[in-house]
């Protein structure tokens, strides 16, 4: 009797390891690709982003300069004017 339960419990340990292998098979392994993937675009997004804050950063370092610039000038044209009669 006690060999049959062993022998039943082997069987059932056997094909709960096919199920298994075939369920990380079908499932886990495309949802793990599909994790792999999605990790791959968030750091080419988190680059992209990197690079975008980089290059605005430099853009309001410009327009400050563009607008420090064009203050000056006004202020000349200003005098400019009212040296004019």
């Amino acid at each position: 009797m006690n060999l049959d339960i062993i022998a039943a419990l082997g069987q059932i340990a056997a094909v709960l390891t096919v199920i298994g292998g075939i369920f990380s098979y079908a499932v886990i392994r495309p949802l793990n690709e599909s994790i792999r993937a999605l990790k791959d675009t968030v750091d080419e997004m988190r680059e992209e982003i990197k690079e975008d804050r980089e290059q605005r950063q430099g853009l309001e370092v410009q327009l400050a300069k563009i607008d420090s610039s064009v203050r000056s000038a006004h202020h000349r044209i200003d005098d400019l004017e009212g040296r004019m009669p």
